[in-house]
């Protein structure tokens, strides 16, 4: 999948923590999730520049 084509990012956030688990960039024919991890840097910092290079809005999806 192309960054261009997500047209959804959503993220599953802890109950309680609110802490964020992973992250999903979707569109009607395809997804892919994203562990997440705050030690993760690489990781981090990647989906916090691609969300602000996109403006994309994202939904929680709270869990227990």
């Amino acid at each position: 999948m192309e960054w261009e084509e997500v047209e959804k990012v959503s993220r599953e956030v802890e109950e309680g923590s609110l802490r964020v688990l992973s992250y999903t960039f979707s569109n009607d024919e395809k997804f892919i999730t994203i562990p997440y991890s705050t030690e993760d840097n690489k990781t981090k910092e990647a989906i916090r520049m691609v969300r602000q290079a996109y403006n994309w809005d994202v939904q929680d999806e709270v869990v227990n």
